[in-house]
């Protein structure tokens, strides 16, 4: 008997203790802001270091620079050309940002002006589809790779001219996302087949592993951990060596209960991270424990609004610990909040408070039966 009650305690706090990805939602969805009247065609945004800019780009050469506090301040920049624009990353210092897209198309971005001009020419990238862009944590180069399979090191010039090199030593499967670690000159390759990549300060890559994974982001939050997600919904654990690079590691895990496929990984705050699912779910990811939760499931948006369900999540930031926006391909915002606890918490916390009790209560009278 006593045996039998400490098993169930155990298995008790196991089933606590362990993050359940289909879980009821921990965020709730709010606010809804429409950018316009129709589908935009958005692909992705990014967010300034200082955190007073959301530059979301898209198919046509969309360009719409949103304040990420209330996303309906808002304004488009107009570059007409009809190509696509698929990855952008601010400099570190906020001023700028470089936009890259289709046919080896770059532009630059003024804060100070709010205007985009060309930079550089379709040669010097081989007219390949650029797909993935970061700047190191200095702001000496920023690294931009290719669906072809190029990476190469660049820096704008003077006027529009631009410095730019490949240093991939060969074709590659198609480099899917780019993310430097903000305070050392290390950054993170991800690929379709070719895995995960090492790039120092001294612009050499080096392949940790992944193969054969179809990666498809890659993120590096705070500290020394960087997070890879794959279309088959794997998830690359990627501890950063900062001394030595090359000697950084990865470990590879599958979630086996998500409904849908992880398309985004972005992060959040401290070491917080939202991982975003098609169809419209989030998971929320923690690079210091390793643990995953369900943010939002699919059935609460179906819930919130049956039309938002339908559009695909290309960016997440938050604004505060416990809140931020979502923002759709449509161009549509959506605000969450972490869902306050209430009564049903303190029942949660008794039944914890019980299970830790009934196993020492097991042990306490296994023993004495022993005795």
């Amino acid at each position: 008997m006593a045996v039998h009650s400490g098993r169930v305690g155990f298995l008790i706090i196991v089933t606590i203790l362990i993050p359940i990805i289909g879980a009821e939602s921990a965020l709730e969805l709010g606010e809804v802001v429409h950018l316009e009247d129709s589908d935009i065609g958005l692909l992705g945004a990014t967010i300034d270091s200082q955190n007073e800019q959301v530059l979301a780009y898209g198919k046509n050469s969309k360009i719409i620079i949103i304040n990420p506090v209330n996303p309906e301040d808002n304004f488009d920049i107009t570059w007409n050309s009809g190509f696509n624009l698929t990855d952008a990353d601010y400099h570190p210092s906020g001023n700028t940002a470089i936009i890259v897209g289709e046919s080896g198309l770059v532009l630059r971005y003024s804060k100070e002006t709010g205007n985009v001009q060309r930079v550089g020419n379709f040669v010097q990238f081989n007219n390949d589809n650029l797909e993935s862009i970061s700047w190191n944590a200095d702001g000496s180069w920023a690294y931009i790779g290719s669906e072809e399979g190029n990476i190469w090191k660049f820096r704008g010039g003077i006027g529009n001219s631009s410095e730019v090199q490949l240093i991939s030593e060969r074709i590659l499967s198609k480099v899917t996302s780019i993310d430097c670690h903000e305070d050392v000159n290390i950054c993170i390759v991800s690929t379709i087949s070719e895995g995960i990549g090492i790039i120092d300060d001294s612009h050499r890559i080096n392949w940790i592993g992944g193969t054969n994974y179809p990666w498809v982001d890659i993120n590096c939050p705070e500290g020394n951990s960087c997070i890879a997600i794959s279309s088959e919904n794997n998830l690359g654990a990627i501890e950063l060596n900062l001394d030595r690079p090359f000697e950084s590691s990865l470990r590879v895990t599958y979630f086996d209960s998500i409904f849908g496929k992880l398309i985004h990984v972005e992060h959040q705050n401290k070491d917080v991270n939202l991982i975003s699912i098609v169809p419209f779910a989030l998971i929320e990811f923690n690079s210091t424990t390793g643990d995953a939760f369900s943010g939002i499931e699919y059935n609460d948006v179906k819930e919130f609004s049956a039309s938002i369900s339908d559009e695909i999540i290309i960016s997440t930031w938050g604004i505060d610990k416990d809140g931020g926006w979502i923002l759709t391909s449509h161009g549509t915002a959506i605000k969450y909040n972490q869902i306050i606890l209430n009564s049903n918490s303190s029942l949660l916390d008794f039944l914890v408070i019980v299970s830790f009790l009934v196993i020492i209560l097991g042990i306490v009278y296994s023993r004495q039966i022993k005795k």
